[in-house]
């Protein structure tokens, strides 16, 4: 068996990020299914989704949920305080969801006094850093653009896909001044500022493959995007009737059905995967 899998994962980059997409996709639905009957009563269950039916039955629904964490606009000092939280929990999660794939990261950085400096170093700035301003300047821009984006006839759905472009757009232009800085501060790349603009691409390409920590800092940057794209999941639902049905007959009469942690984790599940699409049409 192990073989078969190696034999897989050893083919081309097209399907390497495919097959992890879909173990992705597979994976964590599994798992939240487990956590929806070990975390939660039947009663709690209900009541979870009852509310979680009610909230997300208008695309201004999903929409709200920006405005109740970051406040009214011009409230700027909780924005910023928000963001940055939200920014930091967001690396701290995905964080421990890459030690569990990765157990090598874990044991080099529990062990080894210059791996733990080196991934503190890079957890503040291709981490902290670089995941708070992009998601700054994407919601900043989002929330500039939200009335147009509610007059708009053509739907949320390119708003979602410009707001992905930008946050993978974003996310390389940060990553590439981190690197760019790094060189002559920390000696990295030889010290050669170019070297530091080269690994660019070949990182951000293997963050898409899971196969360095780069992928736990883009993924963070973008997941303040779920509320927008769950907008344009009804929006979408709304204007194009059949697909409605078929969404609500996979989140009502299927196993998702009252299941709210498992609803999520299928949410979250396809959310990445689009937005892995879209990462690799740049990056490749």
């Amino acid at each position: 068996m192990q073989t078969v899998i190696d034999f897989l994962f050893g083919q081309s980059e097209t399907v390497n990020l495919v097959l992890r997409t879909f173990g992705l996709l597979l994976g964590l639905p599994a798992l939240f299914w487990s956590l929806d009957k070990l975390l939660l009563s039947p009663a709690g269950r209900k009541a979870i989704w009852a509310a979680l039916a009610d909230r997300f039955v208008r695309p201004e629904g999903a929409f709200a949920i920006y405005h109740e964490l970051l406040g009214p606009p011009g409230a700027t000092a909780r924005f910023v305080l928000v963001t940055l939280a939200f920014s930091v929990a967001s690396i701290l999660i995905f964080l421990l969801g890459f030690a569990f794939l990765a157990p090598q990261f874990a044991e080099s950085f529990l062990t080894s006094g210059i791996a733990r400096a080196y991934y503190l170093r890079q957890f503040l700035t291709e981490g902290v850093l670089t995941v708070f301003l992009v998601n700054y300047v994407a919601l900043q821009i989002m929330f500039a653009l939200e009335a147009r984006l509610s007059a708009s006839g053509l739907g949320l759905w390119p708003a979602l896909l410009a707001d992905m472009a930008l946050r993978v757009a974003l996310f390389a232009i940060g990553l590439s001044a981190v690197y760019f800085a790094s060189a002559p501060l920390f000696g990295s790349f030889g010290g050669d500022p170019a070297a530091g603009l080269r690994a660019v691409l070949p990182t951000l390409a293997a963050g898409l493959r899971l196969e360095a920590v780069t992928s736990v800092y883009f993924y963070a940057a973008a997941i303040s995007g779920l509320p927008l794209f769950l907008a344009a999941v009804l929006d979408l639902m709304r204007r194009w009737p059949p697909l409605g049905a078929v969404v609500r007959a996979l989140f009502f009469y299927l196993p998702v059905n009252e299941n709210p942690i498992l609803a999520g984790a299928a949410t979250l599940g396809v959310f990445l995967a689009l937005l892995s699409s879209v990462a690799s049409a740049a990056f490749g």
